[in-house]
């Protein structure tokens, strides 16, 4: 299960980004951060059983960032941050995002094998396609796209600045 949050006053399009994936990621759920430290709501996310918690932080407006926090360690364990662009959400393309209703979710990565581990959460054979190729990641579900497209353009494992975001 993943918790899905942003940084503090997300922008409209970062707020919906992340409404689009808590859509498309089984178990997810996507809350307003607020002016909530994250120490508290990853202790609350542990507390209702999540293993993850994913925060956005955009540039510009536009999310550019999902930093990834593992709660299954103890203290809590920064993953990374994953480095995105070119975002689309749904509704760019005039679709409406609905829920999907599966439980697990497929990780079909090309070159950027770290999404594996980030959703190695879920232990899925069939459901929602999160499908990487050449760096651009979309979700699927019976071929048809379903949640929102980027591009991966880098990944940062445990950078030295996320260290004591937590303390």
């Amino acid at each position: 299960m993943i918790l899905i949050t942003t940084s503090r006053k997300p922008s409209r399009r970062t707020r919906r980004f992340c409404r689009e994936l808590e859509a498309v990621l089984p178990l997810s759920r996507y809350v307003n951060r607020g002016k909530a430290p994250l120490r508290l709501i990853s202790e609350r996310a542990r507390a209702d059983g999540y293993y993850r918690v994913l925060i956005v932080g955009e540039t510009k407006g536009n999310p550019s960032i999902i930093r990834v926090l593992d709660l299954r360690t103890n203290p809590f364990r920064w993953m990374g941050q994953l480095y995105i662009s070119e975002v689309f959400l749904l509704l760019d393309v005039k679709t409406r995002p609905q829920r999907v209703d599966e439980d697990d979710l497929v990780v079909d990565a090309g070159e950027w094998r770290v999404l594996e581990d980030i959703f190695d959460v879920y232990d899925g054979e069939e459901g929602v396609v999160l499908r990487e190729r050449e760096g651009t990641v979309c979700f699927l579900l019976d071929g048809q796209e379903v949640g929102p497209r980027f591009k991966i353009t880098g990944w940062d494992p445990v950078p030295e600045k996320l260290g004591s975001a937590l303390r």
